[in-house]
């Protein structure tokens, strides 16, 4: 009971009413609040409350405080990983220098294997002609009768047995006699091959586009259904809590803060290490405060979701993470698929109010400082 009246008090010094079911409506009607409390306390009271309109009160609130202005897909990490256009084509020529016709219109094993053992791109690059990354080319590599299995990376090295392989997966995209899996259904294969606009077809039509280019239309009708970026960002998308960590890491120890940072985020923390850290399951867990004696103080997760589906996958996962240490724990909510889940409402419960986004990296600053100042 003493907790509830807490929480009210909390409630209606934030909106300087004198009524709570006043003040609830207030929030519920985006008023202007007061001011004298944080929103991360804001939501704990709410989420502590039982009282009817504190849970709508709850929504409204988190609407606002968990709406993070980071895109993922608006910024390009590691560009120095990307493969230029120059190299594709170098290691296709290499291909046509080894056919009897200098041209990719008859491409055999036997030229492949020449070719792959002069430029490790050969492959990789032919894989791409069949719309095929490595990995969808190496499964389809082992899903092949008596197959040979394909080497650890597409760079090699190639065994003869394996290259015909691989040369037999890659042309029946190309050539248009793979087999659909489901009624009604055709076979993925690239845009370029895939209607048929002219009378070549097969490896005659990758080698007139090799030799003589591809429309520009062609290229615009493959970002549409491809996405520009998607591989690559998929790619990458592990560093963007890198980057967020550099933020909160600078901030805490601006403000004369001990931390330790997880390699996951770009430090020097092992895994194990932030598990004997925290006498429990690190999860998400990137970055912790610690005290002057070096005692976990506050654990801080950063999770990254773009979409509101991968939001509800990772929620589910850090709402557990509170009970896995008995160290008081933060969450750092980035992109756009955080404000409207519901699963939202539910890490604010779990992690007691301490639910940030970029935009609050301040508040989150505030907390770890009244945690290390308890040190006792």
């Amino acid at each position: 009971m003493m907790e509830e009246e807490g929480h009210s008090a909390t409630v209606l010094r934030a909106t300087g009413r004198q009524d709570l079911s006043d003040a609830l409506a207030w929030i519920i009607e985006g008023r202007r609040l007061s001011g004298a409390v944080r929103t991360d306390e804001l939501m704990a009271a709410l989420a502590g409350l039982s009282t009817p309109n504190s849970k709508a009160a709850l929504r409204t609130i988190a609407r606002s405080a968990l709406l993070s202005t980071v895109d993922p897909s608006a910024d390009l990490l590691g560009l120095d990983t990307v493969i230029r256009p120059a190299v594709y084509r170098a290691a296709l020529d290499e291909v046509a220098r080894y056919t009897s016709s200098g041209s990719l219109a008859d491409v055999t094993a036997e030229a492949v294997s020449f070719a792959q053992a002069r430029n490790p791109y050969v492959m990789a690059t032919l894989g791409l002609v069949a719309g095929l990354s490595w990995r969808d080319l190496r499964d389809r590599i082992a899903g092949l009768d008596s197959s040979p299995g394909a080497p650890a990376s597409p760079e090699g090295p190639w065994s003869q047995e394996q290259v015909s392989a691989a040369l037999d997966v890659i042309g029946r995209v190309v050539d248009g006699t793979q087999i659909a899996q489901l009624e009604g259904a055709k076979p993925a294969r690239p845009i370029e091959l895939t209607f048929d606009e002219t009378s070549v077809v097969g490896w005659e039509a990758v080698s007139c586009m090799f030799q003589e280019g591809v429309g520009y239309e062609t290229l615009l009708a493959q970002r549409a259904v491809g996405g520009a970026w998607l591989s690559h960002r998929q790619a990458t998308t592990g560093q963007v809590p890198a980057l967020i960590a550099n933020q909160v890491c600078a901030a805490l120890e601006t403000a004369g803060l001990r931390i330790r940072r997880g390699a996951g985020v770009g430090g020097d923390t092992s895994k194990r290490g932030l598990r004997t850290l925290l006498r429990g399951e690190p999860g998400q867990v990137g970055v912790v405060v610690v005290s002057s004696r070096s005692e976990p103080r506050l654990a801080i997760a950063i999770s990254v979701a773009r979409d509101g589906g991968t939001a509800r996958k990772n929620g589910g996962r850090l709402k557990t993470l509170p009970s896995q240490f008995d160290v008081p724990a933060a969450v750092l909510l980035i992109g756009h698929g955080w404000a409207e889940r519901g699963e939202s409402l539910e890490l604010i419960q779990a992690f007691a109010g301490r639910v940030f986004t970029e935009r609050s990296i301040d508040a989150l600053v505030s907390v770890a400082i009244a945690f290390t100042t308890e040190e006792g």
